[in-house]
C-alpha cells in the first residue's frame, strides 16, 4: 500500500497545520510494517492517487502541489509531467479513475471535468463543468463498471452516471437517494450493485443521519 503527502503536525500545538509534505510511505500487509520512501516532488495535502495499468501511480492535487502532476514509476522514483498543468482543479482529492485507453478521467470537487494523459510530458484535456448540485467536498464518486462512474452530491440526493469511454463525457441522472449526505461513502458490490453508506444531511452535522 502507497500513501502520498499528508499533513504536518506540530508538537508545540498538538495540532496538525493543514499544510501539505511531501513524504511517501510503504506499508506492507505481510510483515505488517510500514517505511518511508523516496519523496514526492509536490507537497500535497488532500492529493489523489491512482494506479495506472502498468503498476506505476499517477499524483494529482492536493493542496501545497496542485499545479502539476506527477508519476511514481515501478522502481519509486518519481517524475513531474510539465504538461499536465492543473492549477485550475481544485486541490481537494480529485476523483479520479483510469479509462480503458490509460487516461486519467478527473472531476474536482467544483464540477471541473478533466481528462490526463500520464505518459512522457503528460497532456490535460479540459472539459465543461457538472451541475453545481451533483458536486462538493462532501460528494462520492465510484466506478461500478469499467468507463461508468456513479457520482452522488453533497448537497443533494441527486446522482448521475457518467460514462467516460466517449470523446466526451457522456452524464446521465439516475435515479435519487433517499436522502442527502455530505461524507457519504460508495463501495461497489461483487454483483456490480453500489452501497452507499454513512454521511449526513448538513456538512460535519449530526444532522439527518
Amino acid at each position: 500500500m502507497f500513501l502520498a503527502g499528508g499533513d504536518n503536525w506540530n508538537g508545540n500545538t498538538g495540532r496538525t497545520t493543514n499544510t501539505g509534505n511531501n513524504n511517501t510511505v510503504l506499508f506492507d500487509p505481510l510483515s505488517n510494517s510500514m517505511r518511508s520512501g523516496n519523496n514526492i516532488n509536490r507537497a500535497r495535502w488532500y492529493g489523489t492517487v491512482t494506479t495506472l495499468s502498468d503498476s506505476q501511480i499517477f499524483i494529482m492535487g492536493g493542496a501545497g502541489g496542485a499545479d502539476i502532476s506527477e508519476v511514481r514509476a515501478k522502481d519509486g522514483t518519481f517524475k513531474t509531467l510539465p504538461d499536465a498543468v492543473t492549477g485550475e482543479i481544485d486541490y481537494w482529492y480529485p476523483r479520479n479513475f483510469l479509462t480503458r485507453d490509460d487516461r486519467i478521467f478527473g472531476l474536482d470537487s467544483r464540477g471541473r471535468m478533466v481528462y490526463v494523459d500520464p505518459r512522457d510530458r503528460g497532456y490535460v484535456q479540459r472539459h465543461s463543468y457538472l451541475n453545481q448540485d451533483l458536486v462538493g467536498n462532501g460528494s462520492s464518486a465510484v466506478m461500478y463498471s469499467p468507463g461508468q462512474i456513479l457520482q452522488i452530491g453533497a448537497s443533494t440526493n441527486r446522482a448521475v452516471r457518467m460514462g467516460i469511454d466517449y470523446p466526451l463525457p457522456k452524464v446521465t441522472e439516475t435515479a435519487r437517494l433517499s436522502s442527502a449526505r455530505f461524507w457519504g461513502s460508495t463501495t461497489v458490490l461483487p454483483d456490480g450493485k453500489v452501497l452507499v453508506t454513512g454521511g449526513s444531511a448538513q456538512d460535519n452535522r449530526l444532522v439527518g443521519v
